[in-house]
């Protein structure tokens, strides 16, 4: 009785396994076409390194307060009883030398123009940047900031 059980134990131990085996081969084996979403993400977004401003985010962070003009963009900028802040939102291409180009802001329609102008020289005078790489080649790449001010209100 013993020998019987340890046989059938064996056996269904030994078919077990085997079918796990085959079912994840014939998994392996079985090939969908991808959908063209996948074949997009695969072919145009995955980059192995994306573009980064040389010291990173916090050197990036530091050349833009460095170098923005407050005071110019504030003067000509409409004084109310509140605060507020405004925001540009700017896209770039950072070219495969590391150079920017096409900036744009997106949002021009809804913000002071002194703000728009000046978002978009802070970005067209940054200097280079580590362009994107993907399978060891430079890449174009689209990016994107925002650049807000705060305006208070000026009592006398």
């Amino acid at each position: 009785m013993i020998k019987l059980i340890l046989f059938n134990l064996v056996l269904l131990t030994f078919t077990f396994s085997f079918s796990q085996k085959n079912s994840a081969n014939k998994a392996l084996r079985v090939k969908e076409p991808l959908s063209v979403v996948e074949k997009w993400d695969a072919t145009h977004c995955a980059f192995e390194c994306e573009a980064y401003f040389p010291g990173g985010k916090t050197a990036w962070e530091r050349y833009l307060s460095k170098n923005f003009r407050r005071n110019e963009v504030r003067c000509q900028m409409i004084s109310i009883d509140t605060a507020y802040t405004e925001s540009a939102f700017v896209e770039f291409i950072v070219t495969k030398d590391g150079s920017i180009a096409d900036v744009v802001c997106t949002n021009e329609d809804s913000i002071n123009i002194a703000l728009k102008k000046e978002a978009i020289r802070l970005i067209k005078e940054a200097p280079k940047w580590s362009p994107a790489q993907k399978k060891g080649r430079y890449q174009i790449s689209n990016e994107s900031e925002k650049i807000s001010i705060a305006v208070y209100p000026q009592y006398e």
